[in-house]
């Protein structure tokens, strides 16, 4: 689930030299939360305006963020914090517009106004690149206030590389059902939460790399949804 909150986005197109001859950045969305990922998000459009299919991946730049601050970024998957480059790309037919790009940043209670670059650049000709300058501004908002409020379970860490730990506020009177879904939505896992317990570790040695979607309930409604992230 997305909330809208108040964040600065400061945002241009360049390339090396003069404009991007083959990408353009389109339909940019800022004052976005993604309450699974429990970060501020940005997400942007990179239309291939040339007449040929092209290759496309992406690069963060960092340009100043807070130490004890996180971020990562999907494309053709989501990757871990020490990703500054996709290793795999996204093929752009004519004029075709991929829709699947989000840079995440996770202040961690740090109030500094981050700012991240990301470059989006044409695999067999990498000065064809064109680029967006985001700042988010966590003074504007408690980041972490926000995420707390009618929460029920966190979840951690994320990304994750062996398993994911679900960690319930409070012991639950009845037992629940956590369920993990692909983005396609197929159900990948059902898994009983008993009673009496508050955390769950679930492995994810035999999940693929990518996104995933959890949903908490019980006998009669559901509780929470969210996502994480497995970057193996």
């Amino acid at each position: 689930m997305i909330r809208s909150i108040y964040t600065l986005l400061i945002c241009f197109a360049f390339t090396a030299g003069l404009n991007a001859q083959s990408l353009q950045i389109e339909d940019i969305f800022e004052d976005l939360y993604d309450t699974g990922f429990q970060a501020v998000t940005v997400k942007a459009n990179v239309r291939n305006i040339s007449d040929q299919p092209l290759e496309i991946r992406v690069r963060r730049v960092i340009d100043n963020v807070a130490e004890e601050s996180e971020n990562f970024f999907c494309w053709a998957q989501c990757y871990g914090p020490n990703t500054n480059v996709s290793p795999s790309g996204l093929i752009a037919q004519p004029n075709e517009v991929i829709s699947v790009f989000h840079g995440y940043y996770k202040n961690n209670g740090s109030m500094e106004i981050a700012t991240i670059r990301y470059v989006f650049f044409v695999v067999d000709n990498p000065s064809d690149s064109i680029s967006f300058l985001a700042s988010f501004n966590p003074q504007t908002i408690n980041v972490q206030d926000l995420t707390k409020k009618n929460k029920s379970v966190d979840v951690f860490p994320i990304p994750t590389t062996e398993s994911v730990n679900f960690k319930l506020q409070g012991q639950l009177n009845e037992p629940h059902s956590l369920e993990i879904y692909s983005l396609d939505g197929r159900l990948i896992n059902q898994i009983a939460f008993p009673s009496q317990s508050d955390l769950f570790n679930l492995s994810c040695t035999d999940y693929d790399n990518g996104v995933y979607l959890y949903l908490l309930k019980n006998n009669k409604e559901m509780i929470q949804t969210g996502r994480f992230v497995i970057s193996k």
